[in-house]
């Protein structure tokens, strides 16, 4: 649901520059990592993307009409 004029407690301090260079500082970090890292991080997400979709697929109502 939306509502666009609903006062909001919080908001991002000096906004769109933090985000922006939290974006950055993150990518700044990441470069330094060594390659096994980011071979691990791989391996690891197509597991769990894997896993997910596996998961899905039969857990899935539209697949409860194919098996019957």
């Amino acid at each position: 649901m939306r509502e666009p004029e609903r006062p909001r407690k919080f908001r991002v301090p000096f906004s769109p520059v933090t985000p922006v260079l939290g974006i950055l500082m993150c990518l700044f970090l990441m470069q330094g990592l060594p390659r096994v890292t980011w071979i691990r991080f791989g391996l690891w997400l197509l597991v769990g993307l894997v896993l997910y979709f596996v998961y899905g697929m039969r857990q899935s109502r539209l697949s409860e009409t194919r098996r019957r």
